[in-house]
């Protein structure tokens, strides 16, 4: 199993050192899942749905003790990586992880899976494409590619604005777009072409509360790749007073982001919906929704 050592000096199992990098930079140097008046204390329960590998857990685990820690990975090969790291780094929480996902049903479906990009496995990957923002060049995907490598990795910063820059330059500008664009969507389409379909246990919100004797949640965190209009609706109605907060990433699919909104406010939340730092997310229509239960 490969291994990566993070900038915290903490060893972490991984899949690719890419996509963990990306990962730390989102949880750990930006705290995306604290932010907008979420708030965790020591003791409380955490439900991390759509763990991946544990970078979130990991977060949880190394700053807050005492948590009741429950992480929910349905791909088998990356469910591995996240037992892994749930053994070696988990010790100063209660953790459950489970190889499953979480859905509106309980059953078996097939999801996508690419261990070069685990962070995209899921059942919803051409209705995704389908969200994009419309009209936008190769040009500007490559752009905001850029950008956001030099936001993650500081060391080459430097060299990204560089292309960016040449990138506005005539002439210059076309062959520097010619030679990041041609192995680009070499590579893209050798994704395409390695990615294979795994089945995947799903189980819902409300039955693992029942059987685990949950009382509250304090705080589930939703990255489920177009995934989360079907969790939320695993949750039946004597359940929604259990949970306290959400941080949930929304594919702004047919008005979802609207819709997400309007029923969290229903359900009684102080609802917050912010964008993603990353240009490649914006460009992708994705959101994110932090809601707080009303006191």
């Amino acid at each position: 199993m490969k291994t990566l050592l993070l900038p915290n000096q903490i060893e972490i199992a991984t899949l690719n050192n890419t996509e963990t990098i990306s990962l730390y930079h989102e949880i750990f140097v930006k705290e995306a899942y604290l932010k907008n008046g979420i708030e965790v204390y020591p003791g409380d329960c955490v439900f991390d749905i759509g763990a991946n590998i544990g970078m979130f857990s990991l977060f949880m685990a190394t700053r807050f003790s005492n948590l009741s820690l429950f992480s929910f990975e349905p791909v088998p090969a990356i469910y591995k990586v996240l037992q892994h790291n749930s053994q070696q780094h988990f010790g100063n929480v209660d953790a459950h992880t489970f190889n499953i996902g979480l859905s509106d049903s309980a059953r078996v479906e097939q999801f996508q899976f690419n261990s070069r990009i685990s962070m995209t496995s899921g059942m919803y990957g051409k209705s995704l494409e389908g969200a994009n923002k419309k009209g936008q060049s190769l040009l500007v995907w490559i752009r905001a590619l850029l950008h956001d490598i030099a936001d993650i990795h500081q060391n080459i910063a430097k060299f990204c604005h560089f292309l960016i820059k040449l990138l506005t330059i005539p002439v210059i500008g076309f062959l520097v777009f010619i030679l990041i664009s041609i192995p680009l969507i070499g590579y893209l389409f050798y994704l395409k072409y390695t990615t294979h379909t795994v089945n995947c246990r799903l189980d819902t919100i409300s039955n693992i509360i029942q059987n685990n004797s949950i009382h509250t949640i304090d705080l589930l965190k939703i990255d489920v790749e177009g995934s989360e209009w079907d969790v939320i609706m695993g949750i039946e109605e004597q359940d929604w007073v259990k949970c306290k907060q959400f941080v949930i990433e929304i594919h702004d699919i047919e008005n979802r982001v609207e819709k997400m909104k309007q029923l969290f406010e229903k359900k009684g939340f102080h609802v917050i919906i912010d964008q993603p730092d990353f240009e490649l997310l914006e460009l992708m229509n994705i959101y994110t929704l932090y809601a707080k239960r009303k006191e």
